[in-house]
């Protein structure tokens, strides 16, 4: 029997009245930080476990294969 692996979340950072964080299934997710709904979400192709960092108005996130992911 194939046993699934847990989805493992990066640590979050609130930028623009955001908690933006990533996951080890390649997803993003920017959540409302009053209530933990998710506002937006972005697939992406790798792993992204490293936590973001906030710049100028962009949010950059280092995936485990090295890929730059960089959102506005």
């Amino acid at each position: 029997k194939e046993r699934k692996r847990p989805t493992v979340w990066s640590s979050p950072i609130l930028a623009s009245n955001q908690l933006i964080l990533g996951s080890s299934k390649g997803q993003i997710l920017a959540l409302n930080p009053k209530t933990g709904a998710t506002e937006k979400s972005l697939e992406v192709k790798d792993a992204v476990l490293i936590g973001p960092i906030a710049v100028d108005g962009m949010v950059y996130f280092a995936s485990d294969d090295a890929n730059l992911i960089a959102i506005r």
